[in-house]
């Protein structure tokens, strides 16, 4: 690790839970990419390399997590240190004469995820790929310690403002933001008794419930996309409303029916992320940081329970969990007599709903972008919502068939429909199965002469078929 000169810290900090966790897996593993992040954006406008590294400098300057570096070797408690100065070159490659630009910038992006980040030393990486006239592809990369996915919104606005500033030859006005220490301090002071009665609570009312998508081995992680009509998000979105029901509540039901009846339990249980900003802290929803958390959620219900009545039920247990939802991960496996190093659960879902939305007014703008995200989760869903609905799952090949994750989407859209389509549906009425898996049940496996056990879940169905 180089050594930083000391006239150039500006603060040191410790880590907060969840930036342990991330970075023990980061030590442990030197090959590993896990918490890797890559945001590729496609931009158009008048880029000028010299404002364009004017702006990140502004940006940086502004958002102390752009400059924080962290150490942990031959010290009891791994720290961060908040560095007064830190830069950044951007790397720029000209492609307007290659034949294959796409390709081009694929190797880029494919040679940059390849390489690990130093977080001792690095905190950005940025490329710069000129495809053609005032049309270029910027890729950030980052290691998820030091920002959220929602912080990719406020530095790209902050970004685009300032380049726009200095385009026209006007200095950017400098933000006063809140110090992340605040949040690291509020995490530790969190009062562990009040926090450990509601997780205990929780799970008091909880059986066993079923953790899906079990397996240690480690395989290549795919990704699979699929997007809703606009008619049926509008439907959903417009369902959630009349009914009073948060979107996610209606999400997160929508996964965890699909999850028992895969699993054929009636508790189930998956990690949901929170976006951890509580309005305890002042103007938190324009600070750069990690600040979010993964907690647990169980779906338990009956056959003959009402599907929306499940979905209000979860609903009361989002509202309800608001206070607790910064309570580290470790701390409620504690709850439940788990070890640090042991799974609670194997998928988590994200519902995200902040856009990169960087204003009209600007001399760029983003035609498209696109995220590859890396996390240990066998299974993740990310469901995007706004400019519709869009479910996007990154999984482990060698534990979940990719075949089965491209019906996954089908299945939660016949889900979510049985529900639009019948306020009253019971969970026992819900379909999952597609007209062509019907047919093949009715006609393929429907031989008289063939013995099927009445206890044949959907999974070994799936599985058959793969």
């Amino acid at each position: 690790m180089e050594k930083l000169d000391k006239k150039n810290i500006e603060n040191i900090m410790r880590l907060t839970s969840l930036q342990q966790s991330m970075l023990f897996s980061y030590v442990m593993d030197e090959n590993s990419r896990e918490c890797h992040e890559q945001l590729s954006l496609t931009i158009s406008g008048d880029i000028k390399i010299d404002l364009l590294e004017k702006s990140w400098d502004f940006v940086i300057k502004n958002n102390e997590m752009l400059r924080t570096v962290f150490r942990w070797k031959g010290i009891d408690n791994p720290v961060q240190i908040v560095k007064k100065n830190h830069e950044i070159s951007i790397q720029y490659n000209d492609f307007t004469n290659e034949l294959e630009k796409w390709k081009a910038v694929e190797d880029i992006k494919l040679m940059d995820f390849s390489t690990r980040i130093d977080i001792a030393k690095e905190t950005l990486r940025v490329y710069l790929c000129k495809l053609e006239n005032k049309k270029y592809e910027m890729i950030i990369t980052n290691h998820h310690i030091i920002y959220d996915g929602w912080s990719n919104g406020i530095l790209l606005k902050e970004l685009f403002e300032a380049y726009s500033c200095f385009y026209h030859g006007i200095r950017p006005k400098e933000l006063t933001k809140t110090k992340f220490n605040e949040f690291v301090n509020y995490t530790i002071n969190l009062n562990k008794n009040e926090q450990k009665e509601y997780w205990d609570n929780y799970f008091n009312e909880s059986n066993e419930a079923r953790c899906c998508f079990e397996g240690k081995v480690k395989g290549e992680y795919k990704e699979i996309l699929y997007k809703l009509d606009n008619e049926t998000s509008y439907k959903i979105t417009e369902f959630s409303k009349k009914n009073r029901i948060s979107l996610a509540a209606l999400l997160y039901t929508a996964w965890g029916v699909l999850m028992q009846k895969f699993s054929n339990s009636q508790e189930v249980i998956f990690g949901t992320t929170v976006s951890g900003r509580t309005d305890k802290i002042r103007a938190i929803d324009n600070m750069v940081g990690l600040f979010i958390n993964i907690i647990p959620i169980t779906i338990n219900s009956e056959d003959r329970i009402l599907l929306i009545d499940l979905v209000r039920n979860i609903d009361k247990t989002l509202s309800g969990r608001k206070d607790f939802e910064n309570t580290p991960l470790v701390e409620i496996k504690e709850c439940l007599g788990l070890k640090t190093n042991e799974d609670l659960f194997n998928s988590v879902v994200t519902v995200e709903n902040y856009p990169l939305s960087i204003g009209k007014d600007n001399i760029l703008s983003i035609e498209k972008f696109s995220m590859i995200e890396r996390n240990n989760y066998n299974i993740s869903l990310q469901i995007l919502t706004f400019g519709g609905i869009e479910f996007k799952f990154n999984f482990n090949s060698l534990v979940v068939e990719e075949a089965i994750v491209k019906k996954f989407a089908k299945y939660l859209e016949n889900i979510i429909n049985g529900l639009l389509n019948n306020k009253d549906i019971k969970i026992s009425e819900v379909e999952l199965l597609l007209e062509e898996e019907k047919y093949q049940i009715l006609n393929e496996f429907n031989n008289t002469d063939v013995d099927f056990s009445e206890n044949l879940t959907i999974q070994k169905i799936f599985e058959d078929q793969v």
